[in-house]
Formats: C-alpha cells, sequence, structure tokens
C-alpha cells in the first residue's frame, strides 16, 4: 500500500513539473508573439511615418513655389486624426532643404530631403545655343548624340588647319532650327537673397568651439576663421568640422588635411583653395576665387564671385554645383576651369552677361579642357569653350576657341556630347526661368 501511494506521489509530481514547463513554454511564446506583433507594429507605424513625411515634403514643395517664397517657411498637416507632419523647407544654395517630422501613436519620424527643380523640354536635348544669327560650325572629331536646338542656319562641318570633320554624321537626332532662342535664363536671386542674410548676420560671430576628439561641432552658430587659426587648430589636431553652421573667412586660405560635413556654409569675400587630402559633403562655399586641388572626393556647392577652377583630376560628386555669378560691380571677365581629367557629377553654370573684349581675348568663359568629363549639365549666358566629355545638356550663348592667331566663334572641335545616358527627368538647381515644379531630389 506505501508503495502505491508513493508511485502515486511521483506522478503527481511529474504531471506538476510537466504542466509548469508547458506554461513556461506557453508563457514564452505568449511573449515571444506579444513582441513580435509590437515590433511589427512599430515597423509599420515607422513606414508609414516615413511615408507620411514623404508625402508631406511634396505637398509643402508645393505650397512653397505657390507662394514663390526666397527665405524659410513651415507648414503643417493633419493627414487623419491620428497622423499629422510638420515641414521646414530653407534655401540652402541652389537647392532646398527640407526637414519632415512625421507623428503616429507612439512615432515620431524625421527626413530631411534635398530639392531642387525639374526640367522642361529644352533639357531633352544635348545642344541648346543661344545664337541664331550664326551657325554652328563643328570640326575634328566631334560627336552629337542628341537634339540640338539652335538658329536658322544650323550645323555645318569646317575645316580646321586642313583637317576637315571625319563623320559621317554631324548630329545623331533632330537638329531643331528656331529664329528665337530657346536658351533659358539664369537669375541667382535666390543664392542672393541668402548672401544678404547672412552678412547681417555676421555681427553675431561667436567663439570657435572646443575641440573634442580631432572634432568641432559648430551646432548653429558662425565663427570667424583666418589662416593662421585654421593652421594652428591643425597643429593642435583638428581633422573634422561638422555643421550645421557658418564659418566666415577674413582673409586668403588654404584648406588641407580637414574634413567638412554638412549642412555647413564657408562664406568669404577673398580666395579659398581646397588642397591635399581635403574631403567634404554636404558643404555650401561662396567666395571671389575658389580653387579645388585635392584628389579626394567632393560634394558641395562651389560659388564663386569670379573665378573657379577645379583642377586635374579633381571629383566632385552627385549633386554638385561648380557655378560663377558676376555681381553687377564686377566688370573683369569671368571664368570656370574643368581642368584635364576632372569630373564634375551635377551641373556647372556660368552667368556672367559682361561685356567682353574680344580683340584682347579677355572673354568671360566656361572652358571644359580635353579628358575633363561633366555627367550633367553645363550652361553658360556667354562663351563655352569644349573640349572635353559631356554626359548630359550643353546651354550656351555661344561657342569659343582659340588657335593662334585665330579666334574661332561657335566652333565645336573635338568635343563629345552625349545626351543618351542621362536620365530625361532631371531636377536641376534653382534659378532657371522654368514653370516646373519642385522635387525631391535625394535624402540629405
Amino acid at each position: 500500500m506505501k508503495k502505491i501511494e508513493n508511485e502515486n506521489g511521483s506522478a503527481i509530481i511529474t504531471v506538476i513539473i510537466f504542466i509548469t514547463i508547458v506554461t513556461f513554454f506557453l508563457s514564452l511564446i505568449f511573449l515571444y508573439n506579444k513582441y513580435q506583433y509590437k515590433l511589427v507594429n512599430n515597423l509599420g507605424n515607422q513606414i508609414q511615418a516615413y511615408y507620411n513625411a514623404k508625402s508631406a515634403a511634396f505637398l509643402a514643395l508645393q505650397k512653397f513655389k505657390e507662394e514663390k517664397q526666397m527665405t524659410s517657411a513651415s507648414y503643417f498637416f493633419q493627414l487623419t486624426k491620428k497622423d499629422s507632419s510638420k515641414v521646414k523647407i530653407k534655401p540652402f544654395g541652389l537647392f532646398l532643404l527640407v526637414e519632415a517630422v512625421s507623428k503616429l501613436p507612439g512615432v515620431t519620424y524625421t527626413r530631411r530631403f534635398l530639392a531642387g527643380q525639374t526640367s522642361d523640354s529644352r533639357f531633352n536635348a544635348a545642344l541648346v545655343i543661344g545664337d541664331i544669327n550664326n551657325p554652328i560650325v563643328i570640326s575634328g572629331n566631334t560627336i552629337i548624340q542628341g537634339d540640338v536646338f539652335c538658329g536658322p542656319q544650323g550645323i555645318k562641318s569646317g575645316i580646321l588647319r586642313g583637317k576637315r570633320f571625319n563623320k559621317d554624321k554631324m548630329v545623331f537626332g533632330s537638329i531643331l532650327k528656331y529664329n528665337y532662342s530657346h536658351l533659358p535664363n539664369f537669375n541667382p536671386g535666390i543664392l542672393n537673397t541668402q548672401i544678404k542674410r547672412l552678412q547681417e548676420r555676421l555681427t553675431n560671430i561667436q567663439s570657435i568651439p572646443a575641440l573634442s576628439d580631432s572634432v568641432i561641432k559648430l551646432n548653429n552658430i558662425i565663427i570667424e576663421l583666418n589662416k593662421d587659426k585654421f593652421n594652428s587648430l591643425i597643429s593642435d589636431g583638428l581633422k573634422k568640422i561638422l555643421g550645421p553652421g557658418t564659418i566666415y573667412l577674413s582673409d586668403n586660405i588654404t584648406f588641407y588635411n580637414i574634413y567638412f560635413e554638412g549642412p555647413l556654409i564657408i562664406y568669404s569675400g577673398q580666395n579659398i583653395n581646397f588642397s591635399r587630402q581635403f574631403k567634404a559633403k554636404k558643404i555650401l562655399v561662396n567666395a571671389k576665387k575658389i580653387t579645388i586641388s585635392s584628389f579626394q572626393k567632393i560634394n558641395g556647392q562651389f560659388i564663386a564671385q569670379d573665378t573657379l577652377i577645379i583642377a586635374k583630376g579633381v571629383t566632385l560628386t552627385y549633386p554638385s554645383i561648380a557655378a560663377v555669378f558676376a555681381s553687377e560691380m564686377n566688370i573683369a571677365p569671368t571664368l570656370i576651369k574643368i581642368s584635364d581629367a576632372a569630373n564634375v557629377k551635377g551641373t556647372v553654370i556660368l552667368s556672367s552677361k559682361i561685356h567682353n573684349n574680344i580683340k584682347n581675348n579677355q572673354l568671360s568663359r566656361l572652358i571644359i579642357e580635353k579628358n575633363a568629363i561633366i555627367d550633367g549639365v553645363t550652361f553658360s549666358d556667354n562663351y563655352t569653350e569644349l573640349h572635353g566629355l559631356i554626359n548630359g545638356i550643353v546651354l550656351t550663348d555661344q561657342f569659343y576657341f582659340y588657335l593662334s592667331p585665330t579666334l574661332y566663334i561657335n566652333w565645336i572641335n573635338d568635343a563629345f556630347i552625349n545626351r543618351r545616358d542621362l536620365n530625361k527627368k532631371l531636377i536641376l538647381p534653382l534659378g532657371f526661368d522654368l514653370d516646373t515644379d519642385y522635387a525631391i531630389i535625394k535624402e540629405f
């Protein structure tokens, strides 16, 4: 009898242990499923918040354009009873910075975008020339793949120093002849407004933050640098300057062995040289003369007042801008030079309707040297001297090059323009006189 009772007791204990183990695993499964549900729910909210933020950014860009804003603006959108988005847009050089904050129950999601302006039909061509009074003359090994907008005299082949144009076809596309110019105008008014506001804020220059782990973080302040101070900071171990913020340069300066990350504005009325081991992304630079000679990949907007030199082998990554805008006070010729083997991925703009002295070869012009590559758009409302490769579009008032002792106006020699490999739906910097929408370029 006692043996049977012992066996019954053991059976009860076994059952209790079994029930405990089953209950434990059921609890684990329940908790795991609850965790999975919460994880999936949070993921769903994050995805929904992302698309809410992007949708709100598009709506805000539409309103920003309709209102013809030139400065910062904020917008609020109540998408549903529980979902809302707040969007702030501010100009950053020739682009727009868009910050969209989307709120769902338990989730706040912030996305930042870089935006520009969509193109029109003129930007589907390979070449648009403003001069309608003279033909375009092509010689050497020139190849144009895409349509051409030109004057009534169209395109003809030329003989240069006894060498004939040696292709079977001048244009691999349509030659569209017009009695009026299709060259768009460019107005850097949105940039000029920013510079004017920045100049007013230069009375609020603050001390340079302390160096921490070789980094200076600006945190939305304006600091002043000069050559001696920069060299001293480099000697102290400075390797990075991080935005958002503004650097005002009070004299000529050469930046080297430094990394800038923005959004960061660098402003000067003097000359800036970006030299050895200089790296940057998301920066806006405005100075009298800018020279870039670093072999590191660089991303930014480089906008000079009279001269911009992109040295041999330099790469500006997409969506960079290389530009010169001559002020009304500037009477000297302006220049952009994209040197041999340099590569600009983005937009090159020369806006300089300064009177040229052709007899003395004093011309405002955009020079693209042999083996230089532009992946994107080049624009000049003056002269373009083209010897390199354009994977995209050339818009210019006239072409030019000099071969002693002769000036060749509206000649293109040994150049290659290929529109076919560039996306037809372009998003451009702001400033072209286009009746088109604003659109997001990329996350920023």
